[in-house]
């Protein structure tokens, strides 16, 4: 299976004939390995609007890669101050659920960036979603709120907005916080968002990595 995002819309196509229920899962930034490679799966070399399209569904706009898991896909988006955070069933494209947040004020970007850049990321019990303009929020995976935790507005260099991804590991939610000199990495509890440790990067700074562990 093949997920395409970004501008408003989505669509879904199909890999040599395998279901959507059967696809590998895509549990966050650049899959189960951090390496961007599937392995049980190879993508189409042709696709367009009238070829390999399975569905197309309009959706916020946002620089947010699909994530995906037992046959449903987890997004973010924006429109002006709204933020959002959604999932559409993989096999129709049906929006199941979106939760919305409004906010005050956003973080500074790039005109090619946007402020939902970030990948959300999921354990299968529940989906982590980091908003810069925010911070980090959790929903389980029908869509209720778990917690929320507000981070400060981050500043990036020549204010080109951030890209850094949340991840999951060793039982942590980890973000690269983006605050100029006070920069650091975040360590969380998926399970209630309380913080576990902080490191800062005194130092490397200014970075758009997503972490890897």
């Amino acid at each position: 299976m093949t997920v395409l995002s970004g501008l408003g819309f989505c669509c879904l196509l199909y890999l040599g004939g395998i279901p959507v229920a059967q696809a590998l899962d895509w549990p966050g930034f650049r899959g189960p390995a951090a390496d961007g490679i599937a392995e049980q799966e190879k993508a189409p070399a042709h696709f367009n609007p009238t070829s390999n399209l399975v569905w197309k569904a309009e959706i916020p706009a946002g620089h947010s890669s699909p994530v995906v898991w037992k046959g449903r896909i987890f997004l973010t988006g924006s429109e002006g101050n709204t933020l959002s955070a959604f999932c559409l069933d993989g096999g129709s494209g049906k929006q199941l659920w979106e939760r919305r947040m409004a906010v005050e004020k956003l973080e500074a970007v790039h005109q090619a960036n946007s402020h939902a850049s970030p990948t959300p990321v999921t354990d299968g019990q529940r989906l982590c979603v980091y908003f810069p303009s925010f911070g980090l929020l959790a929903y389980d995976l029908a869509g209720k709120e778990l917690w929320r935790r507000p981070l400060p507005l981050p500043k990036t260099f020549y204010n080109q907005g951030s890209g850094s991804s949340p991840i999951l590991a060793g039982g942590k939610l980890l973000v690269f916080v983006q605050l100029g000199n006070d920069s650091h990495l975040l360590a969380v509890n998926p399970a209630d968002g309380e913080v576990i440790w902080k490191a800062p990067l005194p130092i490397y700074n200014v970075s758009y990595a997503t972490p890897v562990a």
